[in-house]
């Protein structure tokens, strides 16, 4: 009788023993996912799209910001469409007509600061407030990331891409064709590098970032 309940009890702390290693691992793994978002933060960067290096044809004072372009995180390629695998109807034979309307009603709270890692301007705006495509186009990406939220990348003709970032929803998927005006999502406070509701916008050409100020109007 006592060889059994010796028995018991070992059993019972074999299990108690790989429930402890298993909290352990938990717990570690948790301290790593902490520290991850943690670096993220710190860097500050508003991001998600690569700079194609090898275009050469910027202006003196894109030249000047080439050393923090080629910083840029890569984007996930799996999925995406190239400008050559868009089938671009009709209404694409036509560059985009710019400058465009804001395609959001809100207010301007943070500008183009390509040295600070800042590559779009930043919109504040309510939750669930719709955002709008600037120009014809068709969606090159969308993808949730735990920085941004939903991002949503809209191919333009001319070399144009415009980028949405912070989207709580989006009513568009990957090769679908856009018109300016069309609803693309809605803004949200989503995403760790997130402050408060708000749409942040990049425009690129050709792979170099471009100041949307330049590109839009408020309406």
């Amino acid at each position: 009788m006592y060889n059994r309940k010796d028995a018991e009890l070992r059993q019972r702390a074999i299990k108690i023993s790989k429930k402890v290693r298993a909290l352990k691992d938990s717990l570690q793994a948790r301290d790593s996912q902490l520290m991850e978002i943690q670096d993220v933060i710190a860097s500050d960067k508003d991001t998600s799209f690569s700079v194609d290096k090898n275009y050469t044809g910027v202006s003196p004072q894109k030249n000047q910001i080439n050393s923090e372009l080629n910083t840029l995180p890569k984007v996930s390629t799996q999925g995406e469409l190239s400008q050559n695998e868009i089938i671009f109807s009709k209404i694409f034979k036509g560059g985009p007509q710019f400058p465009a309307s804001y395609p959001v009603d809100g207010t301007f709270t943070r500008g183009y600061a390509p040295k600070e890692g800042h590559y779009g301007i930043d919109i504040a705006t309510k939750n669930g407030t719709p955002f709008r495509a600037i120009a014809d186009g068709a969606i090159l990406n969308e993808e949730w990331t735990i920085n941004y939220g939903f991002v949503i990348h809209v191919q333009h003709s001319n070399g144009i891409i415009t980028v949405f970032k912070h989207a709580s929803s989006l009513s568009k998927s990957i090769g679908d064709i856009v018109l300016k005006g069309d609803i693309l999502g809605t803004v949200g406070n989503v995403g760790i590098m997130s402050t408060g509701p708000h749409l942040h916008i990049e425009i690129w050409r050709n792979g170099v970032p471009q100041n949307p100020k330049t590109y839009l109007i408020k309406s």
